[in-house]
């Protein structure tokens, strides 16, 4: 069986579709949207706020760190100069509450992350994990200057 995948970028979602052959010979595609990098950051920080599940906290510093743009700073570059930066403003309070989880490494931003990621890697620095965690955040916030 061969999957091809071919996505283009609108705001706030990406659409994909997925071509294959099935055992039988049938050919079939599926068509999904997922989420662009400046709608997930934005739906996670509202999870964070909402939610604050440990995984919610993991998700967010590992987005930032190994995403498509760059890095945290280049993920606020997107955010700020991309479809949905109109809806910043009206995410200020909610943007600066899951910024200030990630203040100390013994807030429940960092704490959430490394319990996640130790899950992952048992053997990890769970210092170095949260410091890492606050360091990825504050750089992510700073670019955004909110």
């Amino acid at each position: 069986m061969t999957t091809t995948f071919s996505s283009s970028y609108s705001v706030g979602s990406c659409p994909r579709s997925s071509r294959s052959e099935l055992a039988d010979g049938t050919h079939v595609t599926v068509d999904a949207r997922f989420a662009g990098l400046e709608g997930y950051l934005l739906s996670k920080c509202v999870a964070l706020r909402a939610r604050a599940a440990t995984k919610d906290y993991y998700d967010f510093v590992y987005v930032l760190l190994h995403n498509r743009a760059g890095g945290p700073e280049q993920a606020a570059r997107r955010l700020l100069d991309g479809g949905l930066a109109n809806a910043l403003p009206s995410l200020r309070t909610t943007l600066r509450e899951v910024r200030e989880r990630y203040v100390k490494t013994n807030e429940s931003g960092p704490i959430g992350c490394a319990e996640q990621a130790l899950e992952v890697e048992p053997d990890a620095d769970a210092a170095l994990l949260r410091a890492d965690a606050v360091d990825v955040v504050q750089r992510f916030f700073a670019a955004l200057d909110l």
